[in-house]
């Protein structure tokens, strides 16, 4: 009986093992840090962009997801993804009288559009009342926060006049 053994030599490439870091919850309109693709010698996103590095949008409110696919020295692949959130930023408004005597009492001002508001002043509120002691004009600002964390900041500037004053004029008759 003939026989015949041949040896042949196999190998077995590891795959690289991708992974993306960065920062995946955001504001619209806030500037997006990169998301940055290890595991590999190349990275290619799924719009194109080679590199370990792609950077969010953040111009409009949603969820997207970013995928790359990572090659190793030995041509294996692996693919990752990461969901990005942007959130709706709020918007703030404020109501209220603007014009007063000095010595008036004032209305407040409120405002509008979150879910926390805080104003320069340190007041913790949706309103605040000016004061109407000094002629001038004075800005008062509020930071408001939505539930996501999203903030505005509002302004207004509340005047105070000067109060008239009144004089009697007597005369006499002689």
């Amino acid at each position: 009986m003939c026989s015949s053994f041949t040896t042949a030599s196999v190998t077995v490439n590891a795959s690289p093992t991708a992974s993306i870091s960065g920062t995946t919850t955001y504001c619209v309109g806030d500037a997006a840090s990169s998301l940055t693709a290890s595991g590999g010698g190349t990275y290619l996103w799924d719009n194109g962009t080679a590199g370990a590095s792609i950077t969010a949008s953040t111009t409009t409110a949603g969820n997207t997801t970013y995928t790359v696919t990572v090659t190793n020295a030995s041509g294996c692949t692996d693919t990752e993804s990461v969901g990005v959130t942007v959130n709706n930023s709020p918007t703030a408004t404020i109501t209220g009288t603007t014009t007063y005597c000095v010595g008036d009492a004032a209305s407040t001002l409120t405002a509008t559009g979150g879910s926390t508001y805080l104003w320069d002043n340190g007041t913790a509120s949706a309103s605040i009342t000016p004061t109407t002691n000094t002629a001038g004009n004075t800005t008062y600002t509020v930071t408001v926060t939505n539930a996501s964390g999203c903030t505005d900041i509002e302004s207004v500037s509340i005047t105070m006049n000067n109060s008239p004053t009144a004089t009697i004029w007597h005369h006499t008759i002689v």
